[in-house]
């Protein structure tokens, strides 16, 4: 009587394969083959994690690299030469700041403060972030709801200002011609797009998770 073989068709092989009780063999095989040092395949067929050493090791690279960016980053942009009124990318700002310092009411700016601000939130391309910076808008609040006793100009006074640069409206003394639609008004509808923009908007930075098998 003839022994039976230990030979398997390809077509058995391939059915044995698919059966979960070989897959750890399978894996083990397949891994003895590749020879990788670094990464070694268990029972349940799932790469295991890189040694603790590996992954703060990398971790100290990518905190160098975000720190040598960095350093290029403002040496390039915020060196000694470039911060000054002639960058384009801070003139705005620097010019957002300067009106905002003379709004304020213990100082008791005149209203060229008000038409600098008109000019900036309606001719260039302020962002959000430019705006909070400056404090604009903490320091507008103040302007026009403020009614202390140390204002050196009523809240009326302040109101009427601010209603003649941004609203068009007529300076006391003057009746006005017409009637005054606010919706048509440029400075008036881009500080309030501003300050909207202000409020609703958040910055998000992407970021990446990574799960390790545990």
């Amino acid at each position: 009587a003839k022994s039976p073989t230990n030979t398997q068709s390809p077509k058995s092989s391939f059915l044995a394969s698919l059966n979960p009780k070989t897959w750890g063999k399978l894996g083990a095989q397949t891994n003895n083959s590749n020879s990788e040092p670094s990464r070694t395949v268990g029972v349940s067929g799932l790469a295991r994690v890189p040694p603790k050493d590996s992954i703060s090791n990398n971790r100290d690279k990518i905190k160098a690299w975000i720190k040598e960016q960095a350093s290029k980053f403002v040496e390039r942009y915020f060196n000694s030469e470039n911060v000054d009124g002639s960058n384009p990318a801070l003139n705005v700002l620097q010019r957002l700041c300067t009106a905002t310092e003379q709004l304020n009411i213990q100082v008791g700016g005149g209203m060229e403060c008000l038409v600098e601000i008109s000019s900036i939130v309606s001719e260039s391309d302020v962002s959000s972030f430019e705006i909070q910076h400056s404090g604009l808008v903490k320091q507008l609040l103040v302007y026009l709801t403020s009614s202390t006793d140390r204002d050196l100009l009523s809240r009326d006074v302040r109101l009427k200002r601010f209603l003649r640069v941004f609203a068009g409206c007529p300076v006391p003394g003057m009746e006005l011609s017409g009637r005054l639609d606010p919706s048509e008004n440029g400075p008036y509808l881009a500080v309030v797009h501003k300050m909207n923009s202000c409020l609703s908007q958040m910055e998000q930075f992407p970021v990446k998770v990574q799960i390790f098998p545990g």
